[in-house]
Protein backbone atom coordinates (compact mmCIF):
# COMPACT_ATOMS: atom_id res chain seq x y z
CA UNK A 1 0.00 0.00 0.00
CA UNK A 2 3.11 2.32 0.75
CA UNK A 3 4.81 1.96 -2.94
CA UNK A 4 0.37 2.39 -4.71
CA UNK A 5 0.86 5.81 -2.05
CA UNK A 6 3.91 6.86 -3.37
CA UNK A 7 3.18 6.40 -6.94
CA UNK A 8 -0.39 8.11 -6.53
CA UNK A 9 1.92 11.57 -5.74
CA UNK A 10 3.63 10.93 -9.38
CA UNK A 11 0.47 10.08 -10.83
CA UNK A 12 2.20 6.47 -11.80
CA UNK A 13 0.16 3.07 -11.16
CA UNK A 14 0.94 0.02 -9.69
CA UNK A 15 1.21 -3.37 -10.90
CA UNK A 16 1.50 -5.95 -8.05
CA UNK A 17 2.26 -9.86 -8.48
CA UNK A 18 0.44 -12.32 -5.95
CA UNK A 19 1.12 -16.31 -5.86
CA UNK A 20 4.49 -17.80 -7.03
CA UNK A 21 4.78 -17.38 -10.38
CA UNK A 22 7.95 -19.77 -10.76
CA UNK A 23 10.85 -20.14 -13.81
CA UNK A 24 13.27 -18.10 -13.62
CA UNK A 25 12.91 -16.22 -10.12
CA UNK A 26 11.76 -18.90 -8.50
CA UNK A 27 11.00 -22.66 -7.48
CA UNK A 28 8.76 -25.11 -9.96
CA UNK A 29 8.05 -27.21 -7.45
CA UNK A 30 4.67 -27.92 -7.31
CA UNK A 31 1.65 -26.52 -9.37
CA UNK A 32 -0.30 -25.99 -6.28
CA UNK A 33 1.74 -23.68 -4.65
CA UNK A 34 1.96 -21.67 -7.66
CA UNK A 35 -1.61 -21.01 -7.62
CA UNK A 36 -2.98 -17.81 -6.69
CA UNK A 37 -6.12 -18.44 -4.19
CA UNK A 38 -9.43 -16.12 -4.57
CA UNK A 39 -8.99 -15.13 -1.59
CA UNK A 40 -4.92 -13.89 -1.09
CA UNK A 41 -6.17 -11.78 -4.35
CA UNK A 42 -8.92 -10.50 -3.10
CA UNK A 43 -6.94 -9.58 0.21
CA UNK A 44 -3.80 -8.28 -1.79
CA UNK A 45 -6.12 -5.97 -4.17
CA UNK A 46 -8.36 -4.72 -1.72
CA UNK A 47 -5.22 -3.90 0.96
CA UNK A 48 -2.97 -2.67 -1.36
CA UNK A 49 -5.11 -0.85 -3.79
CA UNK A 50 -3.00 -2.00 -6.91
CA UNK A 51 -4.28 -0.87 -10.09
CA UNK A 52 -3.18 -4.23 -12.21
CA UNK A 53 -2.30 -7.83 -10.47
CA UNK A 54 -0.86 -10.60 -11.95
CA UNK A 55 -1.94 -14.01 -10.32
CA UNK A 56 -0.73 -17.15 -10.70
CA UNK A 57 -2.23 -19.56 -12.66
CA UNK A 58 0.55 -22.05 -13.81
CA UNK A 59 2.84 -19.97 -16.05
CA UNK A 60 6.49 -19.13 -15.52
CA UNK A 61 8.45 -16.63 -16.00
CA UNK A 62 11.50 -17.45 -18.30
CA UNK A 63 11.67 -20.52 -20.83
CA UNK A 64 9.41 -23.49 -19.44
CA UNK A 65 11.05 -26.57 -18.89
CA UNK A 66 7.09 -28.32 -19.63
CA UNK A 67 4.42 -27.72 -21.21
CA UNK A 68 2.54 -25.43 -18.40
CA UNK A 69 -1.48 -26.26 -17.01
CA UNK A 70 -2.85 -23.02 -16.91
CA UNK A 71 -5.55 -22.76 -14.48
CA UNK A 72 -8.20 -21.39 -16.60
CA UNK A 73 -10.68 -22.24 -13.77
CA UNK A 74 -8.67 -19.75 -11.14
CA UNK A 75 -8.39 -18.29 -13.76
CA UNK A 76 -12.01 -16.98 -14.00
CA UNK A 77 -12.29 -17.24 -10.24
CA UNK A 78 -10.32 -14.66 -9.14
CA UNK A 79 -11.99 -12.34 -12.17
CA UNK A 80 -15.71 -12.86 -10.59
CA UNK A 81 -14.22 -11.41 -7.72
CA UNK A 82 -11.85 -8.48 -8.16
CA UNK A 83 -12.26 -5.22 -10.07
CA UNK A 84 -8.50 -4.99 -10.27
CA UNK A 85 -7.10 -5.56 -13.52
CA UNK A 86 -5.42 -8.82 -14.35
CA UNK A 87 -1.81 -9.00 -15.50
CA UNK A 88 -0.59 -12.55 -17.16
CA UNK A 89 3.17 -13.38 -16.12
CA UNK A 90 5.57 -15.89 -17.97
CA UNK A 91 4.07 -15.47 -21.50
CA UNK A 92 7.06 -17.18 -23.56
CA UNK A 93 6.35 -19.94 -24.45
CA UNK A 94 2.21 -20.25 -24.46
CA UNK A 95 0.36 -20.49 -27.29
CA UNK A 96 -1.87 -18.56 -29.22
CA UNK A 97 -5.01 -20.47 -27.68
CA UNK A 98 -3.28 -19.94 -24.67
CA UNK A 99 -3.60 -16.24 -24.80
CA UNK A 100 -6.56 -16.40 -26.18
CA UNK A 101 -8.51 -18.15 -23.54
CA UNK A 102 -6.48 -16.08 -21.10
CA UNK A 103 -7.84 -13.03 -22.40
CA UNK A 104 -10.98 -14.13 -22.54
CA UNK A 105 -11.18 -14.89 -18.95
CA UNK A 106 -9.65 -11.56 -17.42
CA UNK A 107 -6.46 -11.33 -18.39
CA UNK A 108 -6.18 -7.95 -19.56
CA UNK A 109 -2.61 -7.06 -19.86
CA UNK A 110 0.20 -9.66 -20.78
CA UNK A 111 3.83 -9.95 -20.15
CA UNK A 112 6.11 -11.46 -22.32
CA UNK A 113 9.60 -10.28 -21.52
CA UNK A 114 12.11 -13.55 -21.82
CA UNK A 115 10.94 -13.79 -25.70
CA UNK A 116 12.10 -10.02 -26.42
CA UNK A 117 15.61 -11.23 -24.56
CA UNK A 118 16.02 -14.08 -26.11
CA UNK A 119 15.75 -12.57 -29.72
CA UNK A 120 17.85 -9.78 -28.96
CA UNK A 121 20.29 -12.16 -27.93
CA UNK A 122 20.08 -14.17 -31.03
CA UNK A 123 20.10 -10.96 -33.21
CA UNK A 124 23.59 -10.26 -31.34
CA UNK A 125 24.93 -13.71 -32.10
CA UNK A 126 23.91 -13.33 -35.33
CA UNK A 127 25.84 -10.08 -36.33
CA UNK A 128 28.92 -11.25 -34.52
CA UNK A 129 29.00 -14.81 -36.19
CA UNK A 130 28.77 -12.78 -39.62
CA UNK A 131 31.58 -10.35 -38.92
CA UNK A 132 33.66 -11.95 -36.21
CA UNK A 133 36.53 -9.73 -36.46
CA UNK A 134 34.69 -6.55 -36.57
CA UNK A 135 35.41 -3.44 -33.95
CA UNK A 136 32.14 -3.60 -31.52
CA UNK A 137 32.85 -0.44 -29.88
CA UNK A 138 29.70 1.05 -30.95
CA UNK A 139 27.81 -2.55 -31.08
CA UNK A 140 24.21 -0.95 -31.53
CA UNK A 141 25.63 0.60 -34.89
CA UNK A 142 26.09 -3.13 -36.09
CA UNK A 143 23.05 -4.24 -34.91
CA UNK A 144 20.49 -1.77 -36.65
CA UNK A 145 22.43 -1.79 -39.73
CA UNK A 146 21.79 -5.49 -39.70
Amino acid sequence: REIVTMAEKFGASVEGEIGSIGGAEGDMASADIQVTSVAEAKRFAEETKVDALAVAIGTAHGNYKETPQLRIDRLKEIHAALDTPLVLHGGTGLTKEDFHNCLENGITKINIATASYDSSAAKVKAVYKAKPDANYFDFSDAICAN
